[in-house]
């Protein structure tokens, strides 16, 4: 069950970061910015594209050798976790998101929980 969350999480990640490399300007549309400079999508394709292309290849390495699982488990569950409680403690200074905020929220939400259940599960197995 690890192996093929964190593969899921290979997959979503790469996928995600490889996206943002391509095509940035339509992710600066998505955040409400459809004329942003080059030097905002210059941060967008870092902090969007590089980071989850990074995060997506350490989920794939800790699927290839099991020692890394609880590794990648925990940075999962921390950078998921992270975006949610971000996602819910800006809400009383930008107002409503948007349904695509929310289902964000809500995925990076269920992501940190489903990492952390797993990494227990590892735990009890030790």
């Amino acid at each position: 069950m690890v192996r093929l969350f964190l593969l899921i999480q290979a997959i979503l990640f790469a996928g995600f970061g490889i996206y943002v490399f391509i095509d940035a300007p339509a992710l600066a549309v998505t955040l409400g910015v459809p004329d942003m400079p080059g030097s905002g999508l210059y941060e967008i394709r870092s902090n969007y594209g590089g980071v989850n292309l990074g995060i997506g290849l350490f989920c794939l390495a800790a699927v290839i050798r099991p020692a890394l699982e609880r590794y990648a488990l925990v940075f999962v569950a921390v950078f998921t976790g992270s975006y949610a409680m971000g996602r819910v403690l800006s809400l009383p200074y930008e107002g409503d998101p948007t349904a695509n905020f929310i289902a964000f929220g809500c995925y990076e939400a269920a992501m940190a929980v489903f990492a952390t259940l797993l990494l227990r599960r590892l735990d009890k197995a030790l």
